[in-house]
């Protein structure tokens, strides 16, 4: 390879590299967080290192200890589904070298981070059942991604 030819792989790989880094590693890292954090809901659990399950749901008794007809019904079902599963709608936002992920119901903070001042009385208490947050997994996935694409770019 000429002198010449090496500056000009050098000035595509520049060009590539800047593409990546603004627009294809923030779709990257948006999807691949999306998928991560709705997987703990599957999981009933988040995962950092590993696996941190959920406290279980309580049921709901009345005082005869029969349940009411709503409560049968979520009898079985995971923690934190519920009937619309819109908590679990993670979406990301992209802009030029940034991503942010959210989870858009008002009601998603309490749950992620735990409470013990949420509902209409402000005395309700809410478990902290993480969904969302910094996970060295999925850091890995992010980066082994980058590697890869990085020795595309710079590939002699």
């Amino acid at each position: 390879m000429t002198p010449r030819e090496f500056n000009a792989h050098l000035k595509r790989a520049a060009e590539r590299l800047n593409s990546f880094a603004m627009h294809d590693l923030p779709e990257i890292a948006g999807q691949e967080a999306k998928n991560h954090f709705r997987d703990s809901f599957d999981n009933e659990g988040f995962t950092d290192k590993t696996l941190q399950k959920w406290q279980p749901r309580k049921e709901k008794r009345r005082k005869d200890g029969s349940m009411s007809e709503k409560e049968k019904t979520r009898v079985g079902r995971k923690s934190l589904t519920g009937e619309t599963k819109n908590l679990s709608d993670i979406e990301y936002k992209v802009t030029p070298g940034r991503v942010v992920i959210s989870a858009e119901v008002n009601y998603a903070k309490a749950h992620n981070e735990g409470t013990d001042h949420a509902g209409r009385g402000r005395s309700t208490t809410i478990p902290q059942r993480k969904f969302m947050g910094d996970s060295s997994v999925l850091n890995e996935k992010i980066v082994h991604i980058m590697k890869e694409e990085l020795d595309k770019i710079f590939k002699l």
